[in-house]
């Protein structure tokens, strides 16, 4: 697996135990997608909304995934990260055009710009209704309307 972090922006402590719940809760997938909090966002927190389902939209899609590093590195239509301002929309599009399966979760596990809340809060607040594990649902990238 590939995940993808930016220099300046935070993982949740647990993201490693939440991917590996994904990958054994979902072996046949290919891309684990995870919500992210921008802090101080005037109209979004967390991308993608959880009012939004398991739709993932440009520009309402967040960095905190994880690619399977075969699609990568397979020998006919690899997928490549090409960077562009919309980099992370682009590789999960590219994934989901070439047949992989991409769920998403409902855990928020990357904070852009900042360090997370303490993990009670995280608890608390993000993991809905799953307790302590978070729950994933096939998840759908599109172009914004």
């Amino acid at each position: 697996w590939v995940a993808f972090v930016d220099d300046d922006d935070t993982v949740h402590p647990r993201f490693l135990e939440y991917l590996q719940q994904g990958m054994e809760a979902n072996p046949h997938v290919e891309v684990l997608l995870f919500r992210m909090r921008v802090l101080g966002h005037p109209l979004y927190g967390e991308f993608p909304p959880l009012q939004m389902g398991a739709t993932a939209m440009q520009n309402h899609v967040g960095i905190s995934f994880a690619v399977r590093r075969h699609l990568m590195t397979r020998k006919y239509n690899p997928i490549i990260f090409r960077p562009h301002e919309m980099e992370d929309y682009l590789l999960l599009e590219s994934s989901q055009k070439a047949g992989a399966q991409v769920m998403i979760s409902n855990c928020v596990t990357y904070f852009v710009r900042h360090r997370p809340p303490s993990t009670e809060f995280l608890h608390t607040h993000y993991l809905q209704n799953s307790g302590h594990n978070c729950s994933f649902t096939e998840a759908h990238i599109r172009p914004w309307p």
